[in-house]
């Protein structure tokens, strides 16, 4: 699944970033200006790929 471009700074410096704190929370992450998508507990790869191309849309860049 391809990932959308940043909806804050526009660029696609992209990847998916794993946190484990008392469980496993996947998000996608941006190099150039730090913004992450949203992670849920246990989320998939291609789960956390769908809500990061989801909140893009609806962005200002």
């Amino acid at each position: 699944m391809a990932l959308e471009p940043c909806p804050f700074c526009g660029r696609a410096d992209l990847l998916h970033s794993e946190k484990h704190l008392r469980s496993r929370f996947l998000h996608v992450h941006c190099w150039a200006c730090g913004a992450n998508g949203p992670a849920k507990r246990a989320m998939t790869e291609k789960e956390a790929y769908a809500n990061w191309n989801q909140r893009s849309n609806q962005g200002g860049a």
